[in-house]
């Protein structure tokens, strides 16, 4: 997992899974009109202020090219690819996560994860990496309990009033047995008692494998 900060302040974007050497596995939102030369990806730390561990440059983004951003279809295929200028190094506590082979089902149980704030009200996000069980409902109890619908390629997670991503934990994932099955979108508010949305990592498999490849030998910078 990483860490997606502003150069500048060091202060915490979004969060990211490793999926390549070169790529991190984000949402849209986290990327979408921001220059790529203003942030940096941070790895190997579960310190969200440190800044002397491994740190990468980013050469650019993928967004996935039907996000929809905040409209009538709220956060559509929230998704993105960061391609990194250097290679990750891997070892025993650092290397690409596991994507899914099948669908995800309400029911399942699995880990989020993040940097974000521990209280909405609270702009300071936290320290030391969050971890938080969170078992995945059903797309009929999400609607009952949401103001919109839930589109095909999301899904809905809730565990208990006072667990939930915030504010900083966009683009992190939800993982079920070792595998990425979800990537944090949004939630209103953080943790209250409706349930998280993430989007389906394997509704978009074939975005995911058909960038990573494009973008492997790529070395010259595109920051946008």
């Amino acid at each position: 997992m990483v860490n997606i900060r502003y150069i500048d302040t060091n202060e915490l974007r979004c969060s990211g899974s490793i999926i390549s050497r070169k790529h991190i596995l984000t949402a849209a939102h986290c990327v979408l009109n921001v220059n790529c030369t203003n942030l940096i990806i941070y790895a190997g730390t579960d310190n969200s202020r440190n800044t002397s561990g491994p740190h990468y440059h980013i050469h650019n983004f993928i967004v996935h090219p039907s996000y929809t951003g905040d409209t009538h279809d709220l956060f559509k295929h929230d998704i993105a690819i960061i391609t990194i200028r250097e290679r990750l190094a891997f070892n025993r506590f650092q290397r690409s996560i596991r994507l899914p082979t099948k669908n995800v089902y309400g029911g399942e149980r699995g880990l989020i994860s993040g940097w974000g704030r521990i209280k909405y009200e609270d702009r300071a996000t936290s320290e030391k990496l969050m971890q938080a069980p969170m078992t995945i409902i059903r797309n009929e109890e999400c609607f009952s309990r949401l103001p919109f619908h839930i589109r095909p390629d999301q899904f809905c997670g809730f565990e208990a009033v006072g667990i939930g991503q915030c504010v900083g934990d966009s683009g992190g994932p939800l993982v079920v047995d070792g595998i990425i099955v979800g990537v944090a979108s949004f939630v209103l508010p953080c943790a209250e008692g409706l349930p998280d949305v993430y989007t389906k990592v394997y509704s978009h498999l074939s975005f995911i494998r058909k960038e990573i490849s494009l973008t492997d030998s790529v070395i010259s910078c595109n920051c946008q």
